[in-house]
């Protein structure tokens, strides 16, 4: 939900272009060129990784608190 929520808000006409790029590049952002790059960074902001980790890392402290103790 938090990926596919900051994925959708996106345009379609960006989101193609940030699966095109990553498939021309075969996941490897070192392989496009210097303007390519600068557009899949500038792309990559408006997702707001940041603020995603944050998201996730506390998801993921909530389930380890709830785990019960191994015996």
């Amino acid at each position: 939900m938090i990926i596919g929520s900051r994925w959708q808000a996106l345009s379609e006409k960006e989101r193609a272009r940030i699966t095109a790029m990553l498939r021309d590049s075969g996941g490897h952002p070192g392989r496009l060129g210097p303007r390519e790059r600068k557009e899949l960074r500038k792309l990559a902001g408006k997702l707001d990784l940041a603020g995603m980790s944050r998201e996730l890392l506390a998801l993921v402290r909530s389930q380890v608190a709830r785990r019960k103790p191994r015996r």
